[in-house]
């Protein structure tokens, strides 16, 4: 059995690590204060967020 990255999988956790790194890194501080998430940034969050269960999505909370 062969547990290794496809190459998809591989591109999607870079996409997502370089979206975290430049988008939510800079200001996560500032978010976290506030206690809610700017909605400039909110369409572009759930763009990321959102994946189809054949790629491993998990129906449970973020809370």
């Amino acid at each position: 059995m062969d547990f290794a990255f496809s190459a998809e999988q591989i591109a999607i956790r870079e996409t997502a690590r370089r979206f975290a790194q430049t988008c939510l890194l800079p200001h996560y501080k500032a978010r976290e204060n506030a206690g809610h998430i700017d909605l400039v940034m909110a369409p572009q969050i759930q763009k990321m967020i959102i994946a189809r269960e054949k790629v491993g999505r998990v129906a449970a909370p973020c809370t």
